[in-house]
């Protein structure tokens, strides 16, 4: 009987010398124990790209079955309806396959990685150390599995998921006395357009008192025109005043004043709040519906039973404050649609779970409104949240409880907007205008960077993503690649809302890194080469003409570079450490030639003109002044 090794870390005891190993393991233990198990080892993030478009399309796939496939002649979106038209299915986290939150696609992908090298091998026992215990539990359906697991609780999800609400209900009435006290009256004036929001991470004030958006940028003042009213409907949280290290009284009383910022929760009453937090419709409904046979049966694929992956987080999130988070905010959204009766509603995080509300929200209020979006980053198809079953979700088949959506989209590049059409969409409302968040973005030609002294210096920037725990193993990947190059300087550049710095884990790193506060610009011009997983500055940087490196891990891929395979990809310290080697002899051979950044740049950004503010606006603009036309033959 042929036996496979799985490592997530390194066993307690010796593995046999001709053992059959794949390992997942992160470049710290990489390095120091697989030095003398060279034959027969499997790399993981090698062995993915082989399943990687099977899983990911096993896992949109499920994701839309199990709401949409009867059991016992009805679906559990229907069971989980409000009305005909609305069902509380789609707040459920499920549904966004959030794969930078939600572990359940990387299991999937260590699990088809598992299958896909055991069959090769032709063994048929599996020896785990540190797997996940749900992912031995689905591996078991198939395989004889000894398994040193890492467990899970079981038993206190459906306790941390009340606690988590009763969590909710405080935040959500102090949030709501807040607003009430601080933020003054409702504007009066009605507005043709509005712009999602959140007060003030997305919208704030910049340093001159006047009003910035993050991700809509000039497109709002696009409609001031006289006959032109815009505004934005926004939602607070303490989280950012707590972040900010300022008190909520500072933040929201710098809105005072502004008369195109609506508070939505404003609208709601303490009652909204109480019948929200008590409706445990959705978590009974449910908990009686997985007692179907047929039910389970959707889970299992090829003969193996996938519901371990998904039997505490399901109900889970049908307790904790979620559901009732979003269910909140539509109310919110409606009202506040209802007293100022726009022609048209912008959100800038299509397909997310918070514009689900905001689109609710909005058609309850005026069903004939226009919703569209702004594509407010670069996507690939394995960044999943961005991906919908063009039938049994898009079209609401079959039960007609389709997903809450925009009728436009204004997508970022052709990579974007062919999503986008794979998803339903039709082509004629799915528009290649670029994004305004990217206006800046231009191709430039490729040089070496001139250092400012003389001695020779290979400046390393690391671009790590808010997903830190993933990003660490980049970090540590890149410090041991270069720990005998002393021509190799290490850069960190943080994301903003999330300091790789402050990770436990990377604090014995850190002596080893320069940690970056200099601005995005800066940064990439004092780069010589950056890493990255899946960060947009990779894209930034190639059009700068720098060359750009990717770092794979044993998980999902969500770098546009997955579509467009044009930059070096490596899997292992060695291979990192090799190429930046040969990259201090040679730099200009890693520059990036104009076809490639021609490519990146039609396929991630498309315009180049930098007017895409004033392309979606002209777009939009006609809609407003068909609707106005419309209203006055009435």
């Amino acid at each position: 009987m042929q036996t496979l090794y799985v490592l997530f870390s390194l066993p307690s005891q010796a593995v046999p010398k001709n053992a059959k190993i794949l390992s997942f393991l992160p470049p710290s233990d990489e390095m120091k124990g697989l030095s003398y198990l060279e034959l027969d080892l499997f790399i993981a993030s090698e062995e993915m790209d082989c399943i990687r478009e099977k899983a990911r399309q096993f896992y949109i796939n499920l994701v839309a079955r199990v709401g949409a496939t009867p059991c016992d002649g009805v679906t559990l979106r229907s069971v989980l309806a409000e009305t005909k038209e609305k069902t509380s299915w789609w707040y459920h986290p499920f549904t966004a396959k959030s794969n930078e939150v939600d572990p359940a696609f990387n299991q999937i992908l260590q699990i088809f990685a598992i299958i896909s090298v055991a069959k090769r091998e032709q063994a048929t026992k599996l020896i785990l150390y540190a797997c996940d215990d749900q992912v031995a539990s689905v591996l078991s359906s198939q395989f004889e599995v000894l398994s040193h697991a890492v467990t899970h609780q079981k038993t206190l999800s459906l306790f941390r998921g009340l606690l988590a609400r009763i969590k909710f209900l405080g935040v959500q009435a102090k949030n709501l006395y807040k607003i009430s006290r601080y933020t003054g009256s409702l504007p009066q004036k009605k507005f043709d357009i509005i712009f999602q929001g959140f007060w003030d991470w997305s919208v704030s004030k910049d340093s001159r008192g006047e009003l910035s958006d993050k991700y809509f940028c000039q497109l709002p003042q696009q409609f001031s025109s006289p006959n032109e009213k815009y505004g934005w409907f926004l939602w607070y949280s303490d989280d950012e005043a707590t972040a900010k290290g300022k008190k909520s009284k500072a933040i929201l009383s710098s809105a005072l004043g502004v008369d195109k910022l609506v508070f939505i929760q404003k609208f709601l009453t303490l009652g909204d709040l109480l019948f929200t937090f008590f409706d445990f419709r959705p978590l009974f409904r449910y908990l009686s519906f997985q007692r179907k046979k047929s039910f389970k049966v959707l889970f299992v694929e090829n003969g193996l039973d996938y519901f371990p992956l998904f039997q505490d987080s399901l109900p889970y999130y049908f307790c904790n404050s979620t559901i009732p988070l979003h269910q909140l905010a539509e109310v919110a959204y409606c009202k506040a649609f209802q007293e100022y009766t726009p022609k048209i509603g912008v959100t800038f995080q299509e397909l997310f779970l918070w514009p689900r509300a905001f689109y609710q929200g909005a058609r309850k209020a005026i069903p004939n409104i226009l919703l569209s979006t702004v594509q407010h980053a670069s996507y690939n198809r394995e960044k999943t949240f961005a991906v919908i079953d063009p039938k049994m979700e898009y079209k609401g088949e079959p039960d007609n409880l389709a997903f809450p959506l925009p009728q436009y989209v204004f997508a970022m590049g052709a990579l974007g907007r062919q999503i986008f059409l794979e998803n339903g969409f039709p082509p004629d409302h799915v528009f290649p205008t670029g994004s305004p968040r990217y206006s800046h973005v231009s191709q430039c030609p490729s040089q070496v960077r001139n250092p400012s002294s003389c001695e020779k210096i290979v400046n390393l920037l690391l671009a790590p993503t808010l997903n830190r725990k993933l990003e660490f193993h980049m970090v540590v990947a890149a410090i041991l690649a270069s720990e005998n190059l002393k021509e190799v300087r290490i850069t960190l550049r943080s994301h903003p809302h999330g300091r790789m710095e402050d990770w436990p884990p990377l604090k014995p790193y850190l002596s080893k890194v320069h940690s970056s506060t200099a601005t995005l610009v800066e940064d990439l011009e004092e780069a010589d080469i950056i890493l990255f997983s899946y960060s947009t500055v990779a894209e930034e940087a190639l059009l700068l003409g720098k060359p750009v490196w990717k770092w794979e891990f044993p998980g999902f891929n969500g770098s546009v570079f997955r579509e467009i395979p044009v930059v070096p990809r490596f899997h292992t310290v060695i291979q990192l450490k090799n190429e930046l080697e040969a990259y201090i002899q040679n730099p200009s051979a890693y520059l990036p030639d104009q076809k490639v950044q021609e490519q990146v740049l039609q396929q991630c950004f498309y315009d180049t003109e930098g007017r895409s503010s004033e392309k979606i606006a002209k777009i939009l603009k006609a809609h407003i002044a068909q609707e106005t036309a419309r209203l006055c033959q009435k």
